[in-house]
């Protein structure tokens, strides 16, 4: 159990970080929210998705 939990709390630390870059790439650029996510060991995969393919993405978390 405690094992789910923290994988859900990653999961969750994770997806703030990439909404993060998703908005800075509108404020500042694609090439600062890649160096964003890059340095927060967001994969290339979905870096190359959610910031090239902004039809794939999900709802940002409020």
């Amino acid at each position: 159990m405690d094992q789910i939990r923290t994988s859900q709390r990653q999961d969750a630390h994770r997806r703030q970080i990439v909404d993060r870059g998703i908005v800075l790439q509108g404020r500042s650029g694609t090439v600062s929210a890649v160096e964003f996510l890059r340095s927060q060991d967001i994969a290339s995969e979905v870096i190359e998705r959610v910031l090239g393919e902004p039809e794939r993405r999900r709802a940002i978390a409020s």
